[in-house]
């Protein structure tokens, strides 16, 4: 009946205690006397192979319990050289070692002890509390942090009415509902992005990275520079190791990153190309020294552009830079980063691909939901303000509570260049902008984390060891 491939408990040491009338109960009858139970009970093939490893003290007091704890210990995994202390002996209706079996399934009570697991089983208490706190952590600073921002942000209330007053025309719930299909675009693109990344350490599926990717948006919320979502997502893994993940994670953010330098850097020379009347009214330069300016940035950015794409695709070389420091802590760092060797270029050109459609899709909402507040701007000029408007939220080191406020910011004073002066628009264009704004910030982040909360609950923060 409990059979560890040849044999009862072949692979431990066992500790065989038996009191019957005080004769001991030695290993030959007590493998006799099991199978007796078996027989008496019908116990079939599925409880054969029982290991007790990771229990403690328990006491089954008939045959019935006897069968529920095999299932139980059966999904528990046994340390090879745990000694285990198992014990029988008779209740109620004791019968002498000299008549039939000796043993009696109505009456038996059995005692299965460990005295080196037991350790394993509160360790494994211990584990779930702790991966159930920091869940519950996760959760109530994501949802608190975006209750903070809907609730007790200044302009929340004229964003609100903005709402209102433009929700009765169709076209603009029309709007809204093509911003948000959008948005499950833009977050699968990223999913996407990172199952090809993480494949090379372990496969997950289109819908497990979709899950991962919207865990990193809830942990990174509340996060500075939203640093949270290199150490959300790669929880999902079951078996990869979680530090390489992090750097692939840090990879894929780095193509987004480039995409956003390359078309942000761009778009600032000809933002400053096309509204030179109203850049140099508000520098108040020479013309000569605005024009030299310019066109020496042009070389700048061309330079710079050229020089990261080079950087990024031998993204490798990070991997042998970093081979080069000593010492204990390097060394071990050196092996994690050596996962970001196995990209080919062609790998990295697809990444900065899907990096780019990201992109494209982000800005079109926020020209989609400028238009749906009525900020009206032509479709070129628009995205050339929009690629400047990420390009310096981006570069602006921000944390999660004024995150919104710097982004309304950015906006009315990029807009404001387009209308002629950066820090005197109409009202209805100043709360447009907000508005907009604000709605790609609950569109694309707040949802997203809202959704990512529930996933939380799924992840596993600290996994089995070896021994457990």
């Amino acid at each position: 009946m409990f059979d560890l491939s040849g044999g009862v408990f072949k692979n431990g040491y066992i500790k065989v205690k038996g009191r019957c009338h005080c004769h001991p109960l030695g290993p030959p009858k007590l493998q006799h006397r099991l199978h007796i139970l078996s027989k008496e009970r019908s116990f079939n093939s599925q409880f054969i192979r029982l290991i007790f490893g990771d229990q403690g003290t328990d006491t089954v007091k008939y045959l019935f319990q006897l069968q529920a704890m095999i299932r139980k210990l059966t999904e528990l995994q046994y340390s090879k050289g745990d000694q285990i202390d198992f014990t029988t002996f008779m209740v109620n209706k004791p019968i002498a070692h000299n008549i039939g079996t000796g043993i009696n399934a109505k009456y038996d009570t059995i005692i299965f002890q460990s005295s080196a697991v037991f350790a394993n089983l509160m360790k494994t208490k211990v584990r779930k509390t702790y991966n159930f706190l920091i869940k519950l952590l996760i959760v109530l600073a994501t949802y608190g942090f975006i209750y903070q921002q809907l609730f007790h942000m200044r302009d929340m209330k004229a964003v609100y009415q903005a709402f209102v007053d433009s929700f009765s025309h169709a076209w603009f719930i029309n709007m809204i509902i093509l911003v948000s299909l959008l948005m499950i675009l833009n977050w699968g693109l990223e999913a996407f992005k990172w199952s090809i990344l993480i494949r090379k350490i372990e496969r997950v599926g289109w819908f497990r990275s979709f899950k991962a990717v919207l865990t990193g948006v809830a942990v990174s919320s509340f996060t500075p520079n939203r640093v949270g979502d290199y150490f959300g997502r790669v929880f999902i893994l079951e078996k990869a190791n979680r530090i390489e993940g992090i750097f692939i994670t840090i990879l894929g953010s780095m193509s987004q990153l480039l995409v956003t330098f390359l078309a942000g850097t761009s778009c600032i020379f000809f933002l400053f190309l096309g509204h030179h009347e109203t850049l140099l009214e508000y520098f108040n330069i020479p013309v000569y020294l605005y024009t030299y300016s310019l066109w020496g940035g042009g070389v700048l950015i061309v330079g710079l552009d050229v020089l990261f794409i080079l950087l990024f695709l031998n993204i490798s070389l990070l991997s042998s830079l970093a081979g080069k420091f000593k010492g204990k802590v390097l060394e071990k760092l050196t092996s994690y980063i050596q996962v970001l060797s196995a990209y080919s270029t062609r790998e990295l050109l697809g990444i900065i691909l899907l990096s780019t459609f990201r992109f494209l899709v982000f800005s079109v909402q926020l020209y989609l939901l400028l238009r749906a507040f009525s900020v009206e701007l032509p479709f070129i000029h628009g995205m050339i303000i929009i690629g400047v408007i990420f390009f310096t939220i981006t570069m602006i080191p921000t944390v999660a509570i004024t995150e919104l406020g710097i982004r309304g910011s950015v906006s009315l004073f990029l807009i404001g260049i387009y209308y002629g002066s950066p820090f005197e628009m109409p009202s209805s264009i100043v709360m447009g902008v907000i508005a907009a704004s604000t709605s790609l910030w609950l569109i694309n982040l707040a949802l997203p984390a809202l959704v990512g909360g529930i996933f939380v609950f799924s992840l596993k923060f600290f996994r089995r060891s070896a021994n457990e």
